[in-house]
C-alpha cells in the first residue's frame, strides 16, 4: 500500500517538474510510517494548487506541520542566524538548552543527549544538511530558511538581513532572538540603537565573519548602552570581538544561561559573573590572554559547560571548582603545587564530565591516593584524555610516586583517545596494555624521556593512530611492544616515531608471522632517529 502511495506522489512530481525538488525535500522531511499518514499526504489540497501557487513555502509548510512541537521550536530558533550560516551541532544544542526548548527529562538522560536527539532528528528530516565546506558543520537550504522565517515572523531574525531590505527597520517588542554580523566600531553603536524598543530580548549573538578580520572592537559605551536593556537575556555571544574586560554590570543579567567570549582578548572576568546563578555554559576557548577565572566560580552550581580550550595563559584553577557537580565540559584542569583548593581531588565530585579532558601539572600530586579519589575509571563519558606532567626532569621528581599516580588514574574502557606527556617513570602501568580498551583509536606518548620499555600497545584492537615522540630512553623495541597475541596492531593505519635519539634496534617477535603484523598500516613516519640500525621489520617494507 505504501509503495503504491509513493508511486502516486512520484507520478504527481513528474507531471509538475517545477515542484519536483521541493516535494523530494518534503518526503525526506515527513518520515511517515503508517499508510493512512501517506494517504493523507497524497490527498492533501497542496497538490491541487495551480502552478503559480505551488511554491516552496506552502509545500514545505506541510513538512513543518508534521514536526513534533519541541522540534518546531528548535527549528524556528534557527532563523536567528543569517541564511547560509554554518553551525555545529554542539553550538545549537547549547543554545537550545539555554532557551529551554526541550521537554522535561525522563529517567537518567542528560539534557545534552536529549537535545542532541532533536538535532539529529532535524538532520534526518533534511531540515539541516551537512556543509561540504567546513567538515562537521551544517546549513539550512535557502528554501528551508525561508520556511523558518515565514513561521518565525518577528520572533527571531538576523539584524543584518533585516537592515539589508529595510534601512530604517526597528526591532519590535515581541522580538526575542537577534543576531548580527561583526562590523566596524562606528557601526556597532548604531546597531545597538535598533534595540532601544526591546525590553525582553532573550538572545543577542554577535556572529563572527569567518575569513574576515579576526577582531572587531567593542567600547565601554556599547556595554553601557546594551546591558541595561538586556535584563531578560538568556544568551549572550560576543565571540571574536576585541574585548579585554567586561564591566561588572554583566552580573546584573540574572537570567543569563549562555555566555560566549571565545576568541576575544579578555584577560580576566569580573567577579560579578559568579552572581549569574542560572549560567549553564561559559565558553572561553581560544582566549589566549585569559590569566584567571573568577575566584567564586564555584557558586555557579548550574554550570554545565566550561570550555577553556587553548586558554594558554591560564595556569591555575579557581578554588572549589569541585562544587560544580553538574559540569560536563571541563576541557582543562591544572593541578597546583601545595594548593588544596586546586588539588586533583576537586575532580572527584565531577562525575558528569564528558568529552575531552586535559589534566595538567600531575607532577604536583604529592599523595598518590588523591589520584585514586578522582575515580577516572568511573567517568565513562570521557572520550579524549590528556595526562601531562612537567617537562623539567630535575631532582625534585618522584618517579615512584608518578607511576602510582598514573596507575591510579586508569580511565574507563570507553576511552577513544589518550595522550601521556612528560611522564617521569621508566615503565608504564599495567592498564596501558589491557586489551579491554577496545575503543581506543588514537594514542600519543610524548616526552617521557625516562621510559626504557614501551607497553604492549599491539593488544589495542581498534588502535588506528600511534605516535611515539621524544622517548630518549628507548634503545630497543622488541616483543614487549607487540604483546603475546599472534594478532598485533590489527587496525593500525598511521605509525609515527619522532625524536628518538638513542633508539638503535627494532625487532619483530619470532612467534608472530610477520605477514600478520600491521596488516592495515598506510603511513609510517620516522624522524630524528639517528642511531636506528637496519634491518627493520620486513613487513614495513611492504607498506
Amino acid at each position: 500500500m505504501r509503495l503504491l502511495l509513493m508511486l502516486g506522489l512520484q507520478s504527481h512530481f513528474e507531471s509538475n517538474s517545477s515542484c519536483c525538488y521541493h516535494m523530494y525535500l518534503y518526503i525526506a522531511c515527513v518520515s511517515k510510517q503508517r499508510d493512512d499518514e501517506w494517504e493523507h499526504i497524497l490527498n492533501s489540497k497542496i497538490w491541487t494548487l495551480p502552478h503559480t501557487e505551488c511554491g516552496i513555502i506552502p509545500a514545505l509548510r506541510l513538512s513543518y506541520h508534521h514536526l513534533p512541537t519541541q522540534l518546531k521550536r528548535c527549528f524556528v530558533y534557527c532563523t536567528t542566524f543569517p541564511q547560509d550560516y554554518e553551525f555545529r551541532e554542539t553550538e545549537l544544542v547549547l543554545l537550545w538548552m539555554a532557551e529551554g526548548l526541550i521537554q522535561p527529562l525522563e529517567g537518567n538522560k542528560q539534557m545534552e543527549d536529549l537535545v542532541g536527539e532533536y538535532f539529529r532528528e532535524l538532520v534526518s528530516r533534511s531540515f539541516f544538511q551537512q556543509s561540504g565546506n567546513s567538515g562537521p558543520r551544517f546549513v539550512m537550504h535557502n528554501f528551508i530558511s525561508d520556511l523558518a522565517q515565514s513561521v518565525a515572523g518577528q520572533l527571531c531574525f538576523n539584524l543584518e538581513d533585516k537592515l539589508k531590505h529595510d534601512k530604517n527597520h526597528t526591532i519590535l517588542q515581541d522580538t526575542h532572538h537577534v543576531s548580527y554580523n561583526c562590523c566596524r566600531r562606528f557601526e556597532i553603536f548604531k546597531k545597538c540603537e535598533a534595540l532601544k524598543e526591546v525590553e525582553k530580548l532573550r538572545t543577542f549573538i554577535a556572529l563572527p565573519i569567518y575569513g574576515g578580520p579576526l577582531w572587531c572592537s567593542l567600547t565601554s559605551k556599547v556595554f553601557s548602552c546594551l546591558f541595561p536593556k538586556l535584563r531578560y537575556l538568556r544568551v549572550l555571544s560576543l565571540s571574536g570581538y576585541h574585548i579585554k574586560e567586561l564591566p561588572n554590570s554583566v552580573g546584573d543579567l540574572k537570567h543569563l544561561r549562555y555566555l560566549n567570549l571565545s576568541r576575544t582578548a579578555i584577560e580576566r572576568l569580573p567577579e560579578s559573573i559568579s552572581k549569574l546563578y542560572n549560567l549553564q555554559a561559559l565558553i572561553l576557548c581560544q582566549c589566549r590572554y585569559l590569566a584567571m577565572l573568577p575566584k567564586s566560580i564555584g557558586n555557579l552550581v548550574d554550570l554545565r559547560h566550561l570550555d577553556i580550550t587553548n586558554a594558554v595563559k591560564l595556569e591555575k584553577m579557581p578554588p572549589h571548582i569541585g562544587n560544580l557537580v553538574n559540569l560536563q565540559t571541563l576541557s582543562k584542569f591544572i593541578v597546583e603545587k601545595n594548593n588544596s583548593s586546586s588539588s586533583i581531588k576537586e575532580l572527584k565530585k565531577l562525575s558528569n564530565i564528558r568529552g575531552t579532558l586535559s589534566i595538567l601539572g600531575l607532577h604536583n600530586v604529592a599523595d598518590a591516593q588523591d589520584a585514586m579519589d578522582v575515580d577516572l575509571k568511573g567517568k565513562h563519558n570521557i572520550k579524549d584524555l590528556t595526562m601531562e606532567w612537567g617537562n623539567d626532569f630535575d631532582d625534585t621528581r618522584n618517579e615512584q610516586n608518578e607511576m602510582q599516580v598514573l596507575e591510579l588514574l586508569q580511565p574507563h574502557k570507553n576511552l577513544e583517545k589518550l595522550t601521556i606527556s612528560f611522564y617521569g617513570r621508566g615503565i608504564f602501568p599495567s592498564w596501558m596494555r589491557n586489551p579491554s580498551f577496545s575503543l581506543m583509536v588514537q594514542l600519543c606518548l610524548k616526552g617521557c624521556r625516562n621510559c626504557t620499555l614501551l607497553p604492549s600497545l599491539g593488544q589495542l584492537s581498534s588502535l588506528k593512530n600511534l605516535r611515539i615522540e621524544g622517548m630518549s630512553g628507548i634503545k630497543n623495541i622488541g616483543v614487549e611492544f607487540y604483546g603475546q597475541n599472534v594478532k598485533s596492531f590489527q587496525s593500525l593505519k598511521s605509525l609515527t616515531f619522532s625524536d628518538m635519539p638513542e633508539w638503535e634496534e627494532w625487532r619483530s617477535p619470532s612467534f608472530i608471522d610477520e605477514e600478520r603484523l600491521f596488516p592495515r598500516l598506510r603511513e609510517l613516519m620516522m624522524t630524528q632517529c639517528p642511531k636506528l640500525i637496519p634491518p627493520l621489520p620486513k613487513v614495513l617494507s611492504l607498506h
